[in-house]
């Protein structure tokens, strides 16, 4: 009991310190301070990009992809810094005012609290007692809740997707293969749904695209010949099979489609390499860029936060899958400016990264450098750094720098 009056107390006196403030006309500078510091480290920063690219260090590309990061970190930043408030001091009368006020207030919230609250319940949570608040809810709980509402809406291809593509997550292949069965009864001849399910079927197999996985892909290409991904896995397929030729049939059509994808494309040249084949002439791009083969994405190595972020299902019908996922972390003591920035989409979830010092803005604002630190995700539509009305935003989860357990956050209202 001593413990909630002490927090009470304390909750109440903040307002009255800040109530206190106004009306003595004392304000802070602390936001223009925030605004002002994280412009001048971007400044920095910026200066620092520019000349590496000058120097030849950082390529177009990297030199492009470095600014709109940095764009990113400081309008996070600012979108959250509140605005300064000015004041004016109060009279004589207004003194007046404000004395009774401060002890007017406190009598009226013990008062009320004591007639409408439940101070019977006081002693409830306490050591060795349990405590009613809930945190985030893990994965496999979010899973209990999406299949419930598919037995409701059994008729839902997003949330089929959804599921099949959780379970492959967590590693459950074989229930991810049952909900990409249903998707199929959804969405008959649907590319997507069809190399979903052969993907979750070779899965089960050690990656093995053989049988009806096979069968998927080739069925597939009947409906797309271009299809980057059927092309990959066909090939893998039919080199499985002992089909050389046909497996480089298929992969030299899908590499030059890779040019704007050059870590598939490096990955696809070893697979002919190592299939004994050579690699095919590219003069210019042939397709856009496609969507690579479905996998893990790999998690990078050193410090750093593993984040899983996931998205309630009430959501499916608010959200499209270009929507971009922002995963972000801060210091909790420090700087404001964000420590490192993930950009991911809907489609891509749940998702798995990892928050690294490679990530930061500045060389010294690294996750590494920061005992704890702020992470949080957030579903944009306009794909805009700074906050909008419209967005959906996770929990923010306090964690240590050096922790090895992964944060889960879930995206919902």
């Amino acid at each position: 009991m001593t413990l909630f009056w002490t927090i009470a107390v304390a909750m109440l006196a903040l307002p009255i310190i800040v109530f206190i403030r106004v009306f003595t006309g004392k304000t802070s500078e602390a936001a223009d301070d925030n605004t002002a510091l994280n412009v001048n480290i971007a400044k920095e920063r910026l200066a620092e990009i520019e000349a590496e690219h000058a120097k030849g260090d950082l390529s177009d590309e990297e030199f492009a992809q470095a600014k709109q990061d940095l764009e990113v970190a400081l309008a996070e930043d600012i979108s959250e810094t509140p605005a300064t408030q000015t004041a004016t001091p109060v009279d004589g009368a207004g003194r007046i005012g404000l004395i009774a006020t401060l002890i007017i207030l406190p009598l009226m919230t013990y008062g009320v609290y004591q007639d409408i609250g439940s101070p019977q319940y006081l002693d409830v949570v306490g050591p060795g007692k349990p405590s009613n608040v809930q945190g985030v809810p893990d994965v496999a709980k979010l899973v209990v809740e999406l299949e419930k509402r598919l037995n409701e809406e059994p008729d839902n291809p997003d949330g089929w997707f959804l599921l099949g593509r959780t379970y492959s997550r967590m590693g459950n292949y074989v229930k991810a293969t049952a909900a990409f069965e249903k998707l199929n009864e959804v969405m008959p001849n649907n590319p997507t749904a069809m190399l979903s399910l052969a993907d979750a079927l070779a899965m089960q197999e050690g990656g093995r695209i053989s049988g009806r996985s096979y069968e998927l892909v080739k069925d597939v290409l009947v409906i797309d010949p271009n299809d980057i991904t059927a092309l990959w896995l066909g090939g893998v397929g039919a080199y499985t099979a002992g089909d050389t030729a046909l497996a480089m049939q298929h992969w030299h059509k899908a590499y030059p489609m890779l040019n704007d994808n050059p870590e598939m494309q490096q990955e696809l040249a070893e697979m002919i390499k190592e299939a004994g084949g050579e690699l095919p002439q590219v003069s210019a791009v042939v397709a856009p860029a496609p969507v690579a083969p479905a996998a893990p994405q790999p998690i990078l190595e050193g410090p750093g936060v593993l984040v899983q972020v996931v998205m309630d299902a009430e959501l499916l019908a608010d959200v499209k899958e270009t929507d971009t996922v922002f995963v972000v972390a801060k210091a909790v003591s420090g700087p404001p400016m964000p420590l490192a920035v993930a950009r991911k989409t809907v489609a891509d979830l749940p998702i798995e990264v990892k928050l690294t010092d490679d990530m930061a803005m500045m060389p010294q604002m690294k996750i590494s450098s920061f005992d704890q630190v702020e992470i949080s995700a957030r579903i944009s539509e306009s794909g805009q750094a700074i906050a909008e009305p419209n967005d959906v935003g996770s929990n923010k989860v306090v964690v240590s720098s050096n922790s090895t357990e992964p944060v889960q956050l879930l995206i919902a209202r």
